[in-house]
């Protein structure tokens, strides 16, 4: 593999890489230009030349480079320098060319991601991205799902959706097919793995019953006196969660927060005391969320002490969706990779960091805690990660991966005027 410069990627402090830049513009424009020139190429101009010389026309074209300058006057008035390595108020850095060119240049066929037919190109490229980032987060790329969303907001809304759906999936198999769960207590319907959900998921659609059983889930039944449990999260989550319990309807007594260290990582001994407390109360756990990155400290939780925590909580009868919110640091996983997307060992990781420049001779970095922690990301449920971040994308994006995507039959709704193949869709097409 040839070596990347990493001076190419950016347009640069001083637009150093001006001319390819705009060489570059310039092809994605003529060329969006052509695909409309040569679609049905024999139709005659919308917009003739005589329409073109109405002074009406030229005063409107007059108007739009005003409204414009007087924008760009306001962008360079205001703007914050993200280029610019003088710059260090926020987390944001500068954004890559390739980014920002692809942006521009999909922006002017205008896809609609919400219907493969309205964004033929783009949904498949979704999907692919999708898969791209749940591989390297240590997912098997032919069972995972993912997708684009406008930012970590709304990728941490949706696993905390993901979480409420599979909770409560088994108390809808109780109302259709009790016969798939034997003699198993409510409790014991609370407490099962996400593994073992989606195997009755796949016993439900087996039997022809899997969309009834899901009427009779909090989807179609919304939040009742019958508790999903708590949402654990650390003190240092971002404060999007607080939002997102309040808008799903949990409430936010219903959110336990975990007590942070002095190096701001979530306090395993306080995890692990309030995991064992509320088993002991009998009280369930929706999902555990874990942060890598913090928006103040950039701090790491250690997700390999978070499982083994699962894993005792589990030979006791108790167990829970395990959430990782990376949407700071999650594209640092890249970094532990090889050439073929293997996680290194760990001298093997920090000789390459040193080998590359990446990481100083002299620094040792990272310990072997941080390491541990990003080489259990792969073990989470669901994780989320923000490329307007680390991913140097323009903004707004974020991305959502699961790592089982029968995920999806328990949030998906297809509108009926939008038509696509399944034998799902086409049994609840206005759900």
């Amino acid at each position: 593999m040839k070596p990347v410069d990493i001076d190419a990627l950016f347009l640069g402090p001083k637009s150093e890489n001006r001319d390819f830049f705009k060489e570059a513009l310039d092809f994605m424009m003529d060329e969006h230009i052509h695909w409309r020139r040569n679609f049905h190429p024999d139709d005659k101009d919308a917009i003739t030349l005589e329409n073109r010389r109405q002074d009406g026309f030229m005063s409107t074209l007059d108007r739009t480079r005003e409204v414009l300058d007087e924008l760009s006057d306001k962008l360079k008035a205001s703007s914050l320098p993200w280029h610019s390595p003088r710059y260090l108020g926020h987390m944001n850095s500068d954004i890559l060319m390739s980014a920002t060119l692809a942006y521009m240049g999909v922006m002017l066929y205008n896809p609609n991601n919400v219907a493969g037919e309205a964004s033929p190109a783009t949904t498949i490229m979704e999907l692919e991205a999708g898969q791209q980032m749940g591989k390297m987060m240590g997912f098997d790329p032919d069972k995972v799902w993912g997708h684009i969303t406008s930012g970590g907001h709304i990728a941490n809304f949706e696993a905390l959706w993901f979480m409420r759906g599979l909770k409560s999936f088994p108390f809808g198999v109780k109302a259709v097919a009790p016969e798939l769960l034997g003699s198993q207590s409510d409790w014991e319907l609370l407490n099962l793995t996400p593994g073992q959900i989606f195997q009755l998921m796949d016993q439900t659609k087996d039997k022809g019953l899997f969309l009834e059983a899901r009427k009779h889930s909090v989807r179609y039944t919304g939040m009742t006196a019958d508790t999903l449990g708590q949402l654990i999260v650390p003190q240092s989550r971002h404060y999007c969660w607080d939002k997102a319990v309040d808008v799903l309807g949990l409430g936010l007594d219903n959110m336990t927060k975990i007590q942070v260290t002095s190096a701001f990582r979530m306090d395993m001994g306080h995890l692990r005391e309030v995991v064992l407390d509320l088993m002991n109360k009998k009280i369930p756990i929706m999902g555990v969320v874990a942060v890598v990155g913090t928006t103040e400290e950039g701090a790491v939780d250690e997700i390999h002490e978070i499982l083994k925590i699962r894993e005792e909580a589990a030979s006791k009868g108790m167990t829970f969706y395990f959430h990782v919110d990376a949407a700071y640091g999650g594209y640092n996983r890249s970094m532990f990779l090889d050439e073929n997307d293997q996680f290194m060992s760990y001298s093997e990781m920090k000789g390459t960091l040193h080998e590359e420049k990446i990481v100083h001779r002299d620094l040792d970095w990272p310990p072997e805690r941080v390491y541990q922690a990003y080489k259990a990301m792969s073990e989470a449920d669901s994780i989320v990660v923000d490329p307007h971040k680390m991913g140097y994308t323009p903004y707004s994006s974020g991305m959502v991966v699961a790592r089982d995507k029968r995920i999806t039959d328990l949030i998906s709704y297809f509108a009926p005027y939008v038509w696509t193949k399944g034998d799902l869709i086409t049994t609840d097409r206005t759900s």
